[in-house]
Formats: structure tokens, sequence, C-alpha cells
């Protein structure tokens, strides 16, 4: 039980601070060349205009980085966008694969926000935070779809939980079985949905917030990229998003491994695993560049901004490529392709009522109210 405790730890540490490590790797750029200043003064933003000499011709290295991120960041949308179609064309169990659709989505808002982050430079650090806003709402939606798997298999947490003695057992149709079994040590109960909901709702909150205040800041002169004094905002602004994070995840990775007994079809733990990838590849390589950029000179024809802003950027957008493959056989269409007729698909015409469906800011908040 401790070696599980301290896997869910370990997992939700490697997703804490998404946005916030893209903007640490953006905070070195600015670093570079500024003063220190004292510890409540903050020193200028390096200027985003890319002096490097090109590469060839008159191809520079951030022109490179733009060319091959921009048709990465289109490959990823195309790829995503296929498993987003088929989905919708079969939309059969519409329960669950409208979160499916709204979880694979956030593979381009990655990509366009990646390519975006090079296009601007240091000033990407308006965009990254709202990265963290997307994250929490496709969080939020594979909560959902737990939800729905467990409601398909019947089972119903909240009697669970006042009964943790049934757990394990089940009836020939599915439901749980109000007698106990003998001489048996049940499992551990899962936590309420209605308290893993909440603290998934609160990191959703936390993360509008946080990228609000970000942008305030930022364009005021108080977030501070260049320090973590905590006369600033960067520093306050850090803490209160990786906590968030870190309880969101956590409820939700608790939730879905003592449930995963009554959904093993759907591979509950690798849905979230290749879900959650995207995040901890963002922070790993985010932490890297940011250690990097203090260690780095910049040289004639790659310049600092290149190397801690266009670089960690450009590879996010070729990884978008490899996670879009991914999501093809870890979500895959299969299971509800089965239908002998059209006739059972709720998507509508080339699948668009289901695309309306899923990214419906009305229905989206629906069903986060609903929780299910």
């Amino acid at each position: 039980m401790v070696a599980h405790h301290h896997s869910l730890t370990a997992a939700a540490s490697s997703t804490t601070g998404a946005a916030s490590s893209t903007i640490a790797s953006l905070s070195a750029a600015a670093s570079a060349t500024t003063s220190h200043g004292s510890s409540t003064t903050c020193p200028p933003l390096r200027s985003p205009v890319n002096d490097a000499a090109p590469i060839v011709g008159s191809v520079t290295f951030q022109h490179l980085c733009e060319y091959i991120a921009a048709a990465c960041a289109a490959i990823a949308t195309i790829l995503a966008l296929m498993l987003i179609i088929r989905h919708a064309m079969h939309l059969s169990q519409p329960r669950e694969q409208i979160k499916i659709i709204r979880i694979t989505a956030i593979i381009p808002v990655f990509a366009l926000f990646s390519l975006g982050s090079i296009f601007l430079g240091t000033s990407a650090v308006y965009l990254t935070p709202w990265m963290g806003v997307c994250e929490s709402i496709a969080l939020m939606n594979f909560f959902l779809l737990i939800r729905a798997y467990l409601y398909a298999a019947h089972v119903e947490d909240d009697y669970v939980l006042a009964n943790p003695e049934v757990m394990g057992r089940k009836t020939s149709e599915g439901a749980v079985d109000t007698v106990s079994q003998d001489n048996v040590t049940p499992p551990k109960p899962p936590p309420p949905a209605w308290r893993v909901r909440i603290w998934v709702l609160q990191y959703m909150g936390v993360a509008l917030l946080c990228a609000v205040l970000m942008d305030i800041t930022q364009a005021i002169g108080k977030y501070c990229l260049n320090s973590d004094s905590w006369h600033f905002a960067h520093f306050w602004i850090g803490i209160i998003s990786s906590t968030s994070i870190a309880l969101a995840v956590v409820a939700v990775l608790r939730y879905t491994s003592l449930n995963k007994q009554h959904m093993t079809q759907h591979k509950p733990m690798i849905k979230l695993l290749a879900f959650k990838s995207i995040v901890f590849l963002n922070v790993v390589q985010g932490l890297i560049f940011s250690y990097a950029g203090n260690h780095i000179t910049p040289t004639k024809k790659v310049s600092y901004n290149d190397l801690t802003v266009g670089l960690p950027a450009l590879i996010l957008c070729i990884e978008m490529i490899m996670f879009s493959v991914v999501f093809h056989f870890v979500y895959r269409t299969t299971p509800y392709e089965k239908l002998p007729s059209r006739s059972g698909y709720h998507g509508g015409p080339l699948g668009i009522k289901a695309i309306f469906q899923a990214f419906n800011p009305v229905l989206v908040a629906a069903d986060i109210v609903r929780g299910y």
C-alpha cells in the first residue's frame, strides 16, 4: 500500500506545473542578458527579436523551427481530427465517446499553442498559462469518462461506499450483490465521486484564475519571470498552481485505480497514462531547458531565444505526432463500431452533431455540473 501511495504521488508530481515548466524555459531566455537587480526590482525581459545569423541563405534557426513545427502541428492535428471524426461518425455510446473526443482535442491544442510560442518568442508567457486551463478541462473529462465506464458496468459507487463489504462481488446482471463474502477482506473502497469532482473543479478554477493573474501581472510588471522572489507574482502563482494540480491528479489517479476492476476491458490506467504523458514530457523538457538556459551560450547562428523558447516548443510539436498515433490505439473506435447498421449511431451526418455536443460550451458545463 505504501508503494502504491508513492507511485500515485510520483505520478502526480510529474504532472504538476505543466504550464509553469514551459514558462520556466521562457524565464531562462529572459534572464540570460539581464542583470540580477535587487530582490524587489524585476530586470526587464530580453528583446524578443531574433538576432541570429541565417543558417542557409536567408533562413535563420527560428525560421527553421517555425517551418518544422508548423508541419508537425499540422500532421498531429490531422491525425487527432481523424480520430475525433471516427468517434463522431460511430457514436454508439455518447456518454463515453463525447468525453474521448474532448480528451483527444488536447493534442491539436497543445500543438497549436507550441507553434504560437515559437512565433511569439519571449512574449509566449502570455499564451502558455492557458495550456493549463485546457489541461484542466481534459482532466475533468477523463474523470467523467471513468464515471461513464462505471455507469455502464452498473457500479453504483455511492452504495458501495456506504457498504464497503460488498466490494468485489456482483450478481449475474452485473449489479453489486448486497450479501458480503464470508472471511474475505474487502478491498479499500474508492473515494466518493462527488469528492473527486470537487478536487478537479478546484483545479479548473485555479488554472483559469492563475492564467488571468499571470497575464495581468506580467503586463503591469509584477509577475517577473526572471525572479523566484516572493515579492513577485511568479513565486505565488507557481505554488498555487502546482498545489492545485497535484491535488486534482492524485484524486483522479486514486479513484481510477481503486475502480479499475470494474472496467478492465477499457484499460483506464493506460488511457490516463497516455493522456498525462503529454504533460509529463512537457514538464521534463521544460525543466531541462530551464536549467540549460543558465549554462549555454548563444552562437552566431543560434540565438538564446532559439534554444530556450523555440527548441522546446518544436520538440513538443514533434511529440504531438507521436501521441496522436498512440491515441488511435488507446482511445480506438473499434469497440463502438460493431453495430449492424448506421441507424444505431447518434452522431448525425458526418458526425457533425457529435462534434457540436463535444465542443458546445453549454453542454460541456452541463456535463461537469451533472458529474457524468
